[in-house]
């Protein structure tokens, strides 16, 4: 067998090359995740759709701070097209896709649980609420288990977050934002077994694409995926945009 590092991650891509198969190895724990090819690490991401707060009639939902808006209604538009895309050709019987994923990790931000709602419901999975994926400098959102007592979406009330609230630092910019995703996306890659779709931020977007062998900016509803190849990350797409009308 050879074994090959990933980067960034401390995970090992260990090949056997008479069967041709992959298993991805955590050297902390020595525990190992198999499938038929390297998807099972792959790892998915999106920014949230457009955001009703740029709208001139646009006021705060009841109990939601002003950072933390809802979907426009181009926004919840372009969420049911991203959705499209992580359900096409899924079959019923087992939910397989030609997009495999195993779990969804969100920004707390409602915008960004939003975005990423109706994959969840389509692909029977609940929502990973992660503060470390949030947005610039501000706690404006709802804790995990309020968003799913009042709007009765599918949160995983047992995730234990990399970052919780009380330990989000101040932060001056994009560059400190992004940092800090990208360490959280390093962690999670390493925790969980099987493909992740994040949804975050423009900041914290920016740091989980590094994290995964990509750089810069991702616009709304985007689609981006990193796949490992001989070890390294490899950018398969960055900020698809080809899947919205608008």
């Amino acid at each position: 067998e050879r074994c090959h590092v990933l980067r960034h991650t401390g995970h090992q891509v260990v090949r056997t090359a008479a069967a041709g198969t992959a298993r991805t190895m955590n050297p902390s724990t020595g525990m190992c995740s198999s499938s038929d090819d390297s998807e099972s690490g792959d790892v998915y991401m999106t920014r949230h759709a457009a955001r009703a707060d740029r709208e001139r009639s646009w006021r705060p939902l009841p109990g939601h701070s002003p950072e933390d808006c809802e979907l426009s209604k181009a926004g919840e538009e372009a969420t049911q097209e991203l959705t499209k895309k992580f359900v096409v050709d899924v079959d019923e019987r087992d939910g397989s896709s030609s997009i495999p994923l195993s779990h969804i990790v969100s920004s707390p931000f409602l915008r960004c649980v939003r975005t990423v709602l109706p994959i969840a419901i389509a692909r029977g999975l609940t929502i990973k609420v992660e503060p470390g994926i949030g947005e610039v400098n501000t706690k404006g959102f709802w804790d995990a288990t309020r968003l799913a007592e009042r709007y009765s979406y599918p949160i995983d009330e047992e995730y234990v977050p990399i970052i919780p609230r009380d330990k989000l630092r101040s932060e001056w910019g994009d560059s400190e934002t992004a940092a800090r995703a990208r360490k959280t996306a390093i962690a999670l890659r390493e925790r969980l077994d099987g493909p992740i779709l994040f949804c975050g931020h423009g900041a914290s977007c920016l740091g989980i694409a590094e994290a995964f062998g990509g750089s810069g900016y991702v616009g709304y509803a985007s689609f981006s995926h990193f796949v490992v190849d001989e070890g390294s990350w490899r950018v398969e797409a960055l900020g698809d945009v080809s899947h919205l009308s608008d």
